[in-house]
């Protein structure tokens, strides 16, 4: 597994993991009893979480990637900036 499929693959986990309705819709039942913690902290939290993964994204050069590679790259750093902005 290269580097930066190791790196979406942890990011991704723990982005269902941060969000277990998400994960359900996924077909990951690991945290079927657990919701999502929408307190400020929890929150706050998440929003760090996301700038700190889309930052471990920023460090892969697209012309270092594979074709696949660089196109779940555009994929994941968007969804994740999506996310990032929603929360705001």
């Amino acid at each position: 597994m290269s580097d930066f499929a190791a790196t979406a693959e942890a990011i991704i986990r723990a982005r269902l993991k941060d969000d277990p309705i998400d994960a359900t819709r996924a077909g990951i039942h690991d945290y079927d009893g657990e919701l999502p913690d929408i307190t400020a902290e929890g929150v706050a939290r998440s929003h760090g979480d996301l700038k700190a993964h889309l930052a471990r994204l920023a460090r892969f050069t697209p012309g270092d990637l594979t074709p696949a590679e660089r196109i779940d790259h555009r994929l994941l750093s968007s969804t994740l900036d999506v996310e990032s902005r929603e929360q705001i």
